[in-house]
């Protein structure tokens, strides 16, 4: 097997979680209270880094009050599926399809091949330990003949219909859907790695009027402003240089959002970046660190143009040059600087992956991701009042986390 850890935590999360997991809830709180207490492992690294200058448009920004996308590099092209999320594959309204599936044993390219091959396969779920599932509507589920000699199990679910749109329960898995067209492999970077756009509410937990809490799409580059769409915007100058995103569109209820992004021309030739030594800790999509982008830190914007228009409402809408402001939750040191820097953005997704590097920081790992969404949860709805030694003080006597060793 070629790729046996498939996203997520880095495999040594994951061999700690499993020999750790039997230790009692007093002993870990106590255990991790003085890990957290200890000195941080340094999370990033800056210098100057012979990289593909697209990266420069790598990280978390945000579009509106509403919506935040991360651009990024995939190590991986993702064909024919999107990335759904952390946990199983449901519907709309929360239910599974039915599956075969092997609990371990399993590459990730092999599951993913298997689902594509397949004519009535609507998404595949991974772990890190090999598992694999294949998912089908109820109308196509044959529960008789395995698609696969080593899928050897198979499970109703819920006998759920409609397209895969949002995970549920256990979060221990990644889920990925079929697209309903091909998704495209986005624009292909100068060492293999994929390009990627995904969506995120910046405050709410879903978009509006839908049940997904992202929205994911293959990201093409190039080297020419977009101009299609944007006429209203004028012809004022931008100052935006190359490398530029195509035009990115995403709804948000009734308000269809279009928006294009370009490295602001002031900052071209002199961008230092940083590398994540945390990213294991947070992103989901995962497959080879190496292959990803560092970061430009010190861009704090990207340039660009955003044109929006409400959907029914004839004449209402607008086009504007802007910038599109750099949210920093997977960078901002872990300190209680860092920490204000972070809650004062509002950002929902932001307070998760920042919680994720205080504790991959200390070698602490998420035992039990229905635990650490309620914490999530806290910390972001009362992330105004929360100190940064309180916030360590929760991981610490949370049931949540395991020590790794």
């Amino acid at each position: 097997m070629t790729r046996q850890r498939v996203a997520g935590y880095a495999l040594v999360f994951l061999s700690a979680a499993r020999a750790q997991i039997f230790e009692s809830s007093s002993d870990k709180s106590s255990a991790a209270s003085q890990v957290l207490r200890g000195a941080s492992t340094p999370a990033t690294s800056s210098r100057r880094l012979d990289v593909d200058s697209n990266c420069a448009l790598t990280g978390f920004w945000e579009v509106n009050e509403m919506i935040v996308a991360r651009l990024w590099k995939a190590a991986d092209d993702y064909g024919y599926f999107q990335f759904v999320g952390r946990g199983q594959c449901a519907n709309g309204n929360g239910n599974t399809s039915g599956s075969w599936y092997a609990e371990s044993g399993v590459d990730y390219l092999d599951c993913k091949t298997a689902c594509e091959e397949s004519d009535t396969c609507t998404a595949f779920e991974v772990t890190e330990l090999g598992a694999c599932y294949l998912r089908y509507r109820a109308a196509n589920f044959d529960n008789k003949v395995s698609p696969a000699s080593w899928l050897t199990s198979h499970s109703d679910g819920d006998l759920a219909t409609g397209q895969v749109s949002s995970t549920v329960s256990p979060y221990d898995r990644y889920c990925y859907r079929k697209y309903s067209g091909s998704s495209g492999s986005g624009s292909q970077a100068s060492n293999g790695g994929y390009w990627r756009a995904m969506f995120f509410p910046k405050e709410e937990e879903v978009f509006e009027k839908e049940s997904k809490a992202t929205k994911e799409v293959p990201l093409t580059l190039t080297t020419t402003q977009p101009s299609e769409g944007f006429s209203d915007c004028g012809n004022a100058a931008v100052g935006a240089s190359a490398p530029f995103t195509s035009s990115l569109n995403v709804w948000w209820g009734l308000r269809e959002n279009n928006f294009w992004a370009g490295i602001p021309s002031s900052k071209v030739g002199s961008i230092t970046y940083q590398t994540l030594n945390d990213i294991a800790a947070w992103d989901q999509t995962i497959i080879d660190v190496n292959a990803l982008c560092p970061i430009a830190k010190d861009l704090s914007y990207l340039t660009g143009q955003w044109w929006w228009t409400l959907n029914g409402f004839f004449g209402v809408g607008d086009c504007l040059n802007t910038n599109f402001a750099r949210l920093s939750a997977d960078f901002a040191a872990l300190t209680a600087s860092g920490w204000n820097t972070v809650k004062g953005e509002d950002f929902r997704y932001g307070i998760e992956v920042y919680l994720r590097r205080m504790l991959f920081a200390q070698k602490l790992a998420v035992a039990d991701e229905a635990c650490f969404k309620t914490l999530h949860t806290y910390c972001w709805t009362n992330r105004a009042s929360l100190t940064y030694s309180q916030v360590q003080d929760l991981l610490a006597a949370s049931d949540c986390m395991t020590l790794i060793p």
